[in-house]
């Protein structure tokens, strides 16, 4: 309500409508009588945004390129939102207002319905989910789990599922294909970003930008947990655990591939959405979004 007070000061008219479940923004953009030169509003976290993305992208008609995206940060973390500039519900609305908008590179992914052990993981369904943030699995994907458990913790729950998963140092062997690149090996993370921050703003991919048509994609092995601790604060420190000679940052233009011998948990800007094996297609500046 606060929103549309503001934005209609500004002489913009807002319709609202709440979410009741997990994935109903996805359905409620689909559905939408939308017209040209209407904007859509996410109000809420990452995972919200990506399901707003995903119902503009799945839409039969062409309104996903006659519409702007605003990320109305109201979530946990908001890592794309505070990484285009809007850190807070003023900086959305000054966003909206001016009309400002680039176009953000898109990444459609196909996964396997479904988390590692669920029933809904045996039946083998495949599905695709767009997303504007991150895809991870590994430790990136524990970790989130972790914290999800200590929700009552707030924003530092995202570091303390972090330093159980290095201590837990969990490997997995991994096939990568990247752009016809192949790479085999035992990691502890495998994260791809279109933007820079995750988690608690955790800066991963320090040299990724939002409308490069690239994804940047790091591979971590298992370097003992003295060593894994120690990346983890060179990240908190501005991204410079991309310097260690170890870890490995490619630059994806087209097409990603994540295979795994068993099923492992996918997580999708920020929400744990499935398991691999996974396939990225890049959409170079598919969506518009407002910008300050």
């Amino acid at each position: 309500e606060r929103l549309r007070a503001m934005l209609g000061e500004r002489g913009v008219d807002v319709t609202l409508l709440k979410t009741e479940r997990a994935g109903h923004a996805m359905e409620i953009v689909q559905q939408l009588a939308l017209q040209r030169g209407d904007a859509v509003l996410a109000v809420g976290g990452d995972g919200t945004l990506s399901d707003v993305v995903t119902g503009l992208m799945k839409r039969r008609d062409s309104m996903k390129n006659d519409v702007v995206v605003a990320s109305i940060p109201a979530g946990t973390a908001n890592c794309f939102a505070n990484d285009i500039g809007v850190k807070t519900l003023e900086d959305a609305v000054k966003a909206v207002a001016g009309g400002r908008a680039v176009a953000v590179d898109i990444g459609e992914v196909h996964y396997t319905r479904g988390l590692p052990g669920s029933e809904a993981l045996k039946k083998g369904e495949r599905v695709v989910h767009y997303m504007c943030n991150l895809l991870g699995f590994g430790m990136a994907v524990d970790a989130n789990i972790e914290a999800e458990k200590l929700r009552y913790l707030g924003p530092i729950r995202y570091d303390v599922g972090i330093v159980k998963e290095i201590l837990r140092r969990n490997r997995r062997p991994v096939r990568i294909e990247a752009d016809g690149t192949v790479i085999e090996q035992d990691v502890v993370l495998a994260l791809g970003l279109n933007n820079q921050t995750t988690g608690k703003l955790l800066p991963m991919a320090p040299a990724s930008v939002i409308d490069d048509g690239k994804l940047d994609f790091l591979l971590l092995p298992d370097l003992g947990r003295v060593t894994t601790f120690g990346l983890f604060n060179a990240c908190k420190a501005g991204g410079k655990h991309v310097y260690h000679p170890a870890v490995q940052y490619l630059r994806v233009g087209k097409h990603l591939k994540v295979e795994t011998p068993q099923p492992e948990a996918v997580n999708i800007d920020g929400e744990n959405l499935g398991s691999t094996p996974v396939q990225v297609n890049l959409m170079p500046r598919a969506l518009r979004f407002f910008v300050p």
